[in-house]
């Protein structure tokens, strides 16, 4: 409990203390976010998301494609643009 009281008052009146103990708590910060970030998405990927599409394979859930025997959502359009179409996008 006194160490980080007394680490915060060196860095403060020791610049080069603090820092190092900056690079070496962001050093620390960037190791735990890459492992921690592989660990949740094994979790969610192989845990949850894998097993509800095993269950889906065998009770044989159908998809909108294989309902509508159809092989593309992709359109055509045939359409000559003007410059109206393009000032209000949204």
């Amino acid at each position: 409990m006194l160490t980080p009281i007394v680490l915060c008052f060196i860095g403060f009146l020791i610049e080069p203390v603090g820092n190092f103990t900056h690079i070496i708590w962001m050093q620390l910060a960037k190791m735990l976010g890459y492992i921690n970030s592989r660990i949740l998405l094994f979790i969610i990927f192989f845990i949850i998301l894998t097993p509800i599409a095993f269950l889906r394979k065998l009770f044989g859930k159908k998809t909108i494609q294989d309902k509508n025997k159809i092989t593309s959502y992709f359109q055509n359009r045939i359409q000559q643009y003007k410059a109206v179409d393009l000032q209000n996008p949204w």
